[in-house]
């Protein structure tokens, strides 16, 4: 998952924010569109799974 709840393994959610700090301190703005981008689809894919879930348990 993409969200860190207090558990250290694996810690995706700063590997992603310190990839994108990294990527806008370097200065790749391609790669930085498309992490924030793919983070946002990340965050989308979750609420739609969530929503499925509860409508599907109704």
């Amino acid at each position: 998952m993409s969200f860190n709840f207090g558990s250290r393994i694996p810690p995706t959610k700063e590997f992603n924010d310190t990839e994108i700090e990294r990527f806008e301190k370097f200065g790749f703005e391609n790669k930085l569109i498309e992490a924030r981008k793919f983070k946002y689809f990340g965050f989308a894919f979750y609420i739609v799974l969530f929503i499925i879930l509860v409508l599907s348990t109704s």
